[in-house]
C-alpha cells in the first residue's frame, strides 16, 4: 500500500502544478485517485495519453495488498511493484519537465 500511496501523492502534486503552470482548473475531489488520473489525461491539458492513464491506473492496480491471485510471495511481488513504480515516476517526472519547458516557451 505505500507504493500506491506514493503513486496517488505523485500523481496529485503532478497535478497540482500542472493547475499553476496551465491555469486549467481541477474539477474534483484531490483524494479521489481517478478524478487525479482524468485530469493529468485530459486532451486540453495534454499531460497523458490514455495509455499512460491506463498504465498508472494499471500499476497503482497492480501495487494493491489487495490485487487479486497473486503470482508470486509477497516479498517478490513488493520488489517487483516497487521497480515499476519508481519507473513509473521517472516518466512522469521527465513529461512534467517538458511540460515546463513546453508552457515557459509559449509564454
Amino acid at each position: 500500500d505505500r507504493i500506491r500511496a506514493l503513486i496517488i501523492e505523485v500523481c496529485k502534486r503532478v497535478a497540482k502544478r500542472i493547475v499553476e503552470l496551465s491555469s486549467k482548473e481541477y474539477v474534483g475531489d484531490w483524494d479521489n485517485e481517478h478524478s487525479v488520473f482524468a485530469y493529468l489525461a485530459r486532451k486540453d491539458i495534454g499531460f497523458l495519453s490514455e495509455r499512460e492513464k491506463g498504465l498508472i491506473i494499471d500499476i497503482y492496480g497492480l501495487s494493491s495488498e489487495f490485487g487479486a491471485h497473486r503470482i508470486i510471495a509477497d516479498r517478490e511481488y513488493a520488489r517487483l511493484t516497487k521497480n515499476i513504480a519508481y519507473e513509473l515516476f521517472l516518466l512522469i517526472l521527465e513529461k512534467l519537465k517538458k511540460f515546463i519547458e513546453t508552457t515557459n516557451n509559449t509564454k
